[in-house]
């Protein structure tokens, strides 16, 4: 199949005041995890763990393999396969990736309408958000635009903002998935200590607050 999507910045205080005051708009939030066995100039292979809530609130996991080609030159169009896989070779799979130093990528995905909203939750990326959003055919227009989204990411920037180029910042980081928990590798963050701000998602490493430009010198104080 052929994916056609474009990316967006995202203005961190009015994406927060969106989720504040548009709760019923907010499709589902889900956790994940990925990494590539394989990468470079004409496409990757993807493996990825996404962790979605069942209807009794219990983690779900589901992993998926995926093939993505070449985008092509003028356009944001490329050909993408997609299949599920079995929980002990996906697990199997991302920790070798890590442990290897490969590194893995952490996110939230929220779905907002046709929206992909993605907050990057390794310190690296210094609490980046991203908006996808895919489109039917190549000369859509995109006409439900929230006043969050900040600007497209320009032609040539495109390919620096895909998560296949975006991971190379985390090589050499190791972690021992084998004996941490999983949920803390999701759940360790902090509040801006400007209670004013209300960012939820700040990691260790951040020197800045995402949302409001505060330099991080406060009381770290874990949300439930």
């Amino acid at each position: 199949m052929k994916e056609i999507e474009k990316k967006f910045f995202v203005d961190y205080t009015k994406y927060k005041e969106y989720l504040i005051e548009n709760k019923e708009a907010i499709g589902a939030t889900h956790k994940i995890t990925q990494g590539y066995l394989f990468s470079d100039i004409d496409g990757c292979v993807r493996i990825r763990k996404n962790v979605w809530k069942d209807t009794f609130d219990v983690d779900v996991p589901h992993y998926e393999i995926t093939a993505k080609g070449k985008t092509l030159v003028g356009s944001y169009e490329r050909d993408e396969y997609e299949m599920e896989i079995d929980p002990v070779l996906g697990e199997a799979l991302l920790d070798h990736l890590e442990n290897n130093g490969s590194g893995l990528i952490k996110k939230f995905r929220t779905y907002i309408g046709r929206w992909e909203i993605d907050q990057f939750l390794n310190p690296e990326f210094n609490g980046l958000i991203i908006a996808e959003y895919e489109l039917e055919n190549a000369d859509e227009k995109i006409t439900d635009m929230p006043d969050f989204i900040r600007e497209e990411v320009r032609e040539c920037d495109y390919k620096k903002y895909t998560n296949a180029v975006m991971i190379k910042k985390l090589e050499g980081k190791v972690v021992d998935r084998s004996t941490a928990n999983e949920d803390e590798l999701f759940t360790t963050f902090y509040s801006c200590p400007d209670e004013n701000c209300g960012c939820y998602f700040i990691l260790d490493d951040f020197k800045y607050c995402p949302w409001c430009g505060m330099k991080l010198k406060f009381d770290k104080k874990k949300e439930n």
